[in-house]
């Protein structure tokens, strides 16, 4: 995966979260972080990124699950169109 296409994956799952947020009534989601059995590598580390950011307040639940919410941080990143840059 190139830097681009990472950078485009956490602001895809951002998105997600975001939409999620207005859906849920502000809850966190869960991430299922397990593809065929093994660990999706490329979303933990999105997940841990944006946690890093303060985009989003990420905890692990189990080995194969994440909770997350969006931050207001990450709120206002969406709506100001802003980019992980």
């Amino acid at each position: 995966m190139t830097p681009e296409q990472r950078n485009q994956a956490r602001l895809d799952l951002l998105k997600e979260l975001y939409d999620y947020h207005f859906q849920n009534g502000g809850r966190a989601a869960s991430i299922n972080t397990e593809k065929e059995g093994k660990t999706d590598n490329e979303l933990v580390t999105a997940i841990q990124y944006l946690d890093d950011k303060n985009l989003i307040e990420g905890k692990i639940l189990h080995r194969a699950a994440y909770q997350a919410k969006i931050t207001a941080y990450g709120i206002d990143l969406i709506e100001s169109g802003g980019s992980l840059r």
